[in-house]
């Protein structure tokens, strides 16, 4: 499920960024959130992989880095507007995305 909405996401960001007209902007947008459904897919991976008494840590660590990815991602989206144009942050997203299975594939086993 992991490597779905991955996928799902990098494929929204690319036609984002390629799309031209409003309507492809708003379906790559609306791709892009098949991501959201990573946090309790995330969640569940922890269950089955960590120690019952790392749990409590590894969920703290895990919506810190919602919050700090938030507050990130704002200032960096305007850096990249503003120094190469509006499709660089959909094109960053997609490169993410694929680093993200790439990892997941080679990291995380199958549960």
């Amino acid at each position: 499920m992991v490597i779905i909405c991955l996928a799902i996401m990098v494929a929204g960001s690319s036609i984002a960024a390629v799309g031209g007209t409003f309507l492809w902007m708003i379906v790559g947008r609306a791709l892009q959130g098949f991501s959201l459904s990573l946090i309790p897919v995330g969640i569940s991976i922890m269950r089955d992989e960590l120690p019952k008494e790392k749990m409590g840590s590894a969920v703290a660590l895990l919506s810190a880095t919602l919050g700090i990815g938030s507050a990130m991602g704002l200032p960096l989206a305007g850096l990249l507007y503003e120094g190469l144009s509006w499709e660089a942050g959909f094109w960053a997203s997609a490169a993410a995305g694929v680093l993200l299975m790439t990892g997941v594939l080679l990291v995380v086993p199958e549960s």
